[in-house]
């Protein structure tokens, strides 16, 4: 019985394992092709399964993927939202659980509806239907749209590819390498491979086309200001001022920059209490001609607090758009 259950669970397990080497692929490792391996191995794990087995399969796909690449919303929840241990890993365990059925639906699918080894299985069905899920999890109930594996491919040649088609064009293009590549091994055909290698090519060749034209010379200079404020004493009320004018003395060393951007939430206050100082440090902007945007809390009409990104305008004064 032991043997039995230890030979049913191989597949599963080897898959979560192919799920969580995902996260090599995104920073700070960059091991971009790793994003390839991992659907390829997906994919041969899938290979004669039947739809129900293939679900389970793509389940714990997904389980290895958001459980190792998601570990820093544990850290933001527990760590700096305080909520007890034992309810943020209940809510991680439900998010991991909830995003590895996006996964899990894909390969149902594929198995369910295309079973047979052939090109339509591995060229069109498999790659299609991974971008349709894809967009679904970034879409469904607002959306969680983190971990596409396009997003691993900055330090690739297939980045290239982004201005053609964004995160979802490079995403495909991933896919198609994994399920030619994957076609290739299982149905004994190097030939397959010279799609990939195409690909890659093709990639190379687009690092040489100019996709803007500038309209001068003169170039714009933004600086990033980062105060490292402890985000466990940052909403003490007697951190108010001080983080305040932290941020204030770090922008008055850059005035020379065209814009200056602060982080999200910066300001530990709610935009209507601070108006006064927002006033006097737009009047400064305004003065050497610099734009400075920055992340607050803000209130609307029903007293709903939301994130905003407000803007102090070189021209226009202060200026908030709701996230």
């Amino acid at each position: 019985m032991m043997t039995s259950l230890f030979h049913r669970s191989k597949r599963p397990l080897a898959a979560a394992f192919a799920g969580a080497i995902t996260t090599l692929s995104f920073a700070p490792y960059s091991w971009w092709p790793v994003a390839i391996l991992s659907p390829v191995l997906l994919l041969l794990l899938l290979t004669g399964r039947t739809a129900k087995q293939a679900l389970f399969i793509g389940l714990f796909w997904g389980l290895g993927q958001f459980a190792t690449g998601l570990s820093w919303v544990h850290v933001s929840i527990d760590n700096f939202g305080g909520m007890p241990k034992p309810a943020s890993l209940f809510l991680m365990a439900l998010l991991i659980s909830y995003l590895s059925l996006y996964p899990a639906l894909w390969a149902w699918s594929l198995n369910r509806f295309f079973p047979q080894t052939n090109r339509t299985r591995y060229f069109l069905a498999a790659p299609a239907l991974w971008l349709v899920f894809d967009w679904l999890r970034g879409w469904v109930m607002t959306g969680f749209p983190w971990l596409w594996l396009g997003y691993s491919q900055i330090d690739s040649p297939l980045s290239n590819f982004a201005p053609i088609g964004g995160v979802e064009l490079i995403t495909y293009i991933v896919i198609v390498i994994a399920t030619s590549s994957s076609y290739a091994v299982i149905r004994r055909k190097p030939f397959v491979l010279l799609v990939p290698i195409t690909l890659f090519a093709t990639g190379y060749g687009l690092s040489i086309a100019q996709w803007v034209t500038p309209q001068s010379d003169k170039t714009t200079e933004i600086t990033l200001i980062q105060g490292n404020i402890d985000q466990a004493i940052k909403w003490h009320p007697s951190q108010r001022w001080p983080t305040i004018m932290k941020y204030t003395d770090l922008s008055r060393e850059n005035w020379d920059s065209d814009i200056i951007i602060w982080p999200e939430a910066a300001i530990p206050a709610f935009e209507f209490e601070i108006a006064s100082y927002l006033r006097n440090i737009d009047y400064s902007a305004k003065k050497h001609q610099t734009a400075i945007i920055t992340g607050v809390v803000n209130q609307d009409q029903d007293k709903r607090f939301y994130n905003s990104i407000l803007t102090l305008e070189t021209m226009e004064g202060v200026n908030t758009s709701s996230i």
